[in-house]
């Protein structure tokens, strides 16, 4: 699939400080001082359900929105796109080119897909388009690598069995590709909701509503993987925690969400939704900004990333 942009829009880009410490609101200044991480410090990541991307120029509009929240990595969920590809875009008045990967199945459902800004593709190792469901990124790292993971889970209404079976291949995709010093993320659109209350170091005390059965698998899993749920730990407005909205435009909930390794927490300086932004869907992004370093990928590297059997894993050609 070969796609160029032409939207000729005005962009602005915001950048997050990087806040340490306890949960604490999002702030959109520069944090000043010896300590403080530069720009190549912070990698910020996104997880987006879309409602397709069928619509001619949907995806310009979703990288245009990409810009405005200065995402570096952006995982899109529910595209309705068919097979498995990737292509390079470009939007005109950003100067950028954007790496656009997707993974998807025989029909026009489900589907996920990444995409990459310019200097974060520079960074990637290989990719794995796993199925309509799960794929993933890995990107090479200053000191460790940074893995990827963007889902879409089976909405409440499939049957039990098929939401077994997705967390069975998200826990393999997992093993094959996350070693134990890797940074790992697991971000999408889970239909689960986890609810307000802590439940170990997994649930955070600023999610939303009562948990469900779908929530009590998550946690599950995050358990399974020693993983926390980023966009509970952060005091938000309330606005800026539900991800999801009702047609009738009351029922509001938070059903989305970015994991991280436990190991890493420290790693993320804050997560919230974005109801700034809009492509056409009932569901707002969320976001993270973590203190993240990658490290340009070579081609001598590059060729050293083999493919995996059994999977659709693809080393990355510089020149691509």
């Amino acid at each position: 699939m070969d796609q160029k942009v032409e939207d000729n829009v005005d962009l602005g880009k915001r950048g997050a400080s990087q806040v340490t410490g306890s949960p604490t609101r999002w702030r959109f200044c520069k944090k000043v001082g010896k300590h403080a991480p530069s720009s190549s410090d912070c990698l910020r990541i996104g997880t987006w359900n879309v409602r397709s991307l069928l619509n001619p120029g949907k995806i310009s509009g979703v990288i245009q929105e990409m810009l405005h929240m200065n995402l570096d990595v952006l995982g899109i969920a529910k595209t309705h796109w068919k097979d498995a590809g990737e292509f390079v875009t470009e939007i005109p008045t950003s100067h950028e080119k954007f790496r656009v990967i997707y993974s998807g199945g025989s029909k026009s459902r489900n589907g996920t897909a990444i995409v990459l800004n310019e200097e974060s593709a520079k960074t990637l190792m290989y990719y794995d388009t796993y199925s309509e469901r799960i794929m993933l990124v890995k990107l090479k790292g200053n000191k460790h690598d940074t893995v990827i993971i963007q889902t879409y889970a089976p909405t409440t209404v499939a049957d039990e069995s098929e939401g077994d079976q997705f967390y069975e291949q998200l826990t393999e995709v997992i093993k094959s590709n996350c070693k134990s010093r890797d940074k790992f993320f697991v971000g999408g659109d889970f239909n689960a909701i986890v609810g307000n209350i802590c439940h170990e170091k997994i649930v955070g005390p600023f999610g939303l509503g009562l948990r469900n059965e779908r929530g009590d698998r998550l946690i599950e899993f995050a358990q399974q993987h020693h993983m926390l749920i980023t966009n509970t730990w952060y005091e938000q407005r309330e606005r800026c925690r539900h991800t999801w909205t009702a047609p009738n435009g009351i029922t509001k909930n938070q059903i989305d969400y970015i994991l991280v390794s436990n190991r890493y927490r420290n790693s993320v300086s804050n997560a919230k939704a974005r109801h700034d932004v809009d492509c056409g869907s009932d569901h707002d992004p969320v976001i993270i900004a973590s203190n993240t370093r990658l490290k340009k990928v070579s081609r001598n590297t590059n060729l050293k990333n083999g493919i995996l059997k059994g999977y659709q894993k693809k080393a990355i050609n510089s020149e691509g």
